[in-house]
């Protein structure tokens, strides 16, 4: 059976349960065939600060990872071949209703190789499509329970008539003993298992995340040199030009040893050696004029961003990827569109003409089109029950017999297509202080206020994976829940004019930018050019379509004036949606009452962007 390697990384994970369509069997994936991946082309410090500082991190309990991990305690491997196993090995009867379990595939197959597998009776046998399951990550198959007095010679599955699993029991079909619950218990834990049919989503959860595989800082110690990282971020605001930055990046190594000379020199100062002492020992540095301007770049940040190294980390992280996709080959603006199509004398270039204004009325400030988007994803183990990290195990997936010391992560790379919009910084703040969320705000024209004004209120770092963002984080919350529920409305009005599944969409948040990102998930290693069409002749029906939508649910009044989000109009799936579905409400841009008697203040609503843009 074939399988493109992005299908296999999502629903054919080691330690999932699937089927087989075409044989009607049931089985569980017990290990793949990897090949480890090449780290040149891949940006291994970003993946491993997401999985070692954002997301184990947040489970208290975890099995198979590394207590303390360090940059090699991982491999980073792909899949070349899945290897599947019958499970569970519990069958029915479908002549006579006898049912049998097994131990394992051996004793399986040497029960009913010698007769075709089939009954005893002839009759042939299925699956019981029944799985036990805990939040620590076992899974087992369901157990028959043998009567005291005929043992398992004729032991049925007795429904009762009943739907729920709770009401089941084995049964003798000798002497009508009723012999046992479905019920079993977790023999590493002693807590009662769930049952459930396999394909449950809550049977297996795997965790994984998506980046921008943009080349950006490939190497690990860049998250741990804190001057680079403010380098990055002086360059970011506009404090230096993109000379003097590309400059001091190639002048680097040598500027390190400077650093390694002025933390010596500290050191002897703090020991109260004298300056003339310090000049004959290590020599005397004025610093070249490159040394310089990094200096005050670095020195012009700590004045601007109060924050420490590990909310920078973050911060960078994420600024990495977004800016570097603007500048890939494939990347266009709205602009480049509209000179593309007055070349070549479009038919309908005065429609092209007014995108910018259709964008700027969702507050849209900037938009590209990539057609060449290097997207990693990324699955580093799984769970069961729940992907709440305070109610589950977090489980690592078996380890590789070539690397039986490392843990492995699983990682798909390839380039896809997205659309990505920048929305109006100054409109966002406008709008949290007409909400009474801010008192203050820079002004409009105030680029590095504006830009700094995001990096030092969104905590992204704080932003939880799986939990709703908490309440005492009020600014990152209505911040990620406009950016969220823009994303959602947009991503479900586009998957219809792109003509594919909404869940085949997938999106990624830039809250300090501020941004999103609408890819193309390529669950088929293909591109479509969907998401080029749509940039390039549907931004004024996409736009109208996902104002219109967001402001009605099938569910009103109940919908909005309670959550304004649900499965009719916001949810997505899990693999499209990077928060769960969680920090997500209408109100946020179309504006509610609430019970309070104060007014929420739609970011669509047109007063408002009217008001903003006079």
């Amino acid at each position: 059976m074939q399988r493109g390697k992005s299908q296999v990384m999502f629903r054919y994970l080691p330690e999932s349960v699937i089927d087989f369509s075409d044989t009607h069997t049931i089985g569980k994936v017990v290990s793949w065939n990897t090949i480890p991946l090449n780290l040149e082309n891949l940006n291994v410090g970003r993946i491993y600060y997401e999985i070692v500082e954002r997301r184990l991190k947040r489970f208290p309990s975890k099995k198979g990872y590394p207590d303390k991990p360090k940059s090699d305690s991982f491999i980073f491997l792909e899949p070349k071949k899945v290897n599947v196993e019958i499970f569970p090995l519990t069958f029915i009867c479908n002549k006579c209703g006898k049912a049998y379990t097994f131990n394992n595939l051996e004793s399986f197959k040497k029960v009913f190789a010698r007769n075709g597998y089939h009954c005893v009776c002839g009759g042939s046998l299925k699956q019981l499509d029944l799985v036990h399951y805990h939040n620590c990550g076992k899974i087992e198959s369901p157990k028959v329970s043998k009567c005291s007095k005929h043992g398992f010679q004729k032991i049925l599955l007795y429904k009762g008539g009943s739907r729920r699993l709770a009401d089941w029991r084995w049964e003798c079909g000798i002497c009508g003993e009723k012999t046992g619950s479905l019920r079993s218990k977790c023999y590493e834990c002693d807590d009662w298992m769930k049952t459930a049919p396999f394909r449950q989503s809550q049977v297996f959860y795997p965790h994984s995340f998506s980046l921008i595989n943009t080349i950006g800082n490939h190497n690990l110690k860049t998250f741990e040199d804190l001057n680079l990282i403010k380098l990055y971020l002086s360059h970011y605001l506009g404090l230096i030009s993109d000379k003097d930055y590309d400059e001091i990046r190639n002048s680097d190594p040598e500027l390190g040893k400077n650093d390694q000379y002025l933390a010596a020199r500290q050191k002897m100062i703090d020991r109260g050696f004298s300056k003339n002492v310090i000049d004959d020992i290590l020599g005397s540095l004025d610093g070249t004029e490159t040394q310089k301007k990094r200096d005050d770049a670095i020195k012009n940040v700590d004045q601007i961003l109060v924050l420490p190294q590990e909310k920078l980390n973050t911060i960078v992280s994420s600024l990495q990827g977004f800016n570097e996709t603007l500048n890939l080959k494939g990347s266009q603006t709205i602009l480049d569109v509209i000179e593309e199509a007055k070349k070549r004398a479009e038919s309908n270039f005065t429609t092209i003409c007014q995108f910018p204004k259709a964008l700027n009325d969702i507050g849209v400030s900037n938009a590209y089109v990539v057609s060449d988007l290097p997207l990693v994803s990324v699955v580093f183990g799984y769970t069961r029950v729940s992907v709440d990290p305070k109610e589950c195990t977090l489980r690592a997936f078996p380890r590789d017999e070539n690397y039986p010391e490392k843990t492995p992560i699983y990682v798909n790379s390839n380039e896809t297509e997205g659309i990505i919009l920048e929305i109006d910084r100054y409109k966002i703040l406008k709008w949290l202080k007409m909400n009474n969320i801010i008192s203050s705000i820079p002004s409009p024209d105030d680029d590095i206020g504006l830009k700094s004004w995001f990096l030092n209120n969104i905590d992204v770092e704080s932003v939880p994976v799986f939990d709703e963002i908490p309440a005492n984080l009020q600014i990152t919350k209505y911040v990620y829940s406009l950016l969220h529920t823009m994303s959602h409305v947009l991503i479900r009005k586009a998957a219809g004019l792109v003509g594919i599944d909404k869940d085949s969409l997938g999106e990624i948040i830039f809250p300090a930018v501020p941004a999103i990102l609408i890819y193309t998930n390529n669950v088929h290693d293909f591109q479509i050019g969907g998401m080029h069409t749509l940039f390039d002749t549907g931004i004024i029906p996409w736009t109208e379509m996902a104002k219109e939508s967001a402001m009605s649910c099938l569910y009103d009044p109940v919908c909005i004036s309670s959550e304004a989000s649900c499965h009719a109009c916001l949810h997505l799936s899990e693999g499209a949606c990077e928060h769960f579905n969680r920090d997500l409400g209408r109100h946020y841009l179309i504006g509610r009452t609430e019970a309070t008697g104060e007014r929420t203040i739609g970011f669509w609503e047109r007063d408002f962007l009217e008001s903003v843009d006079q």
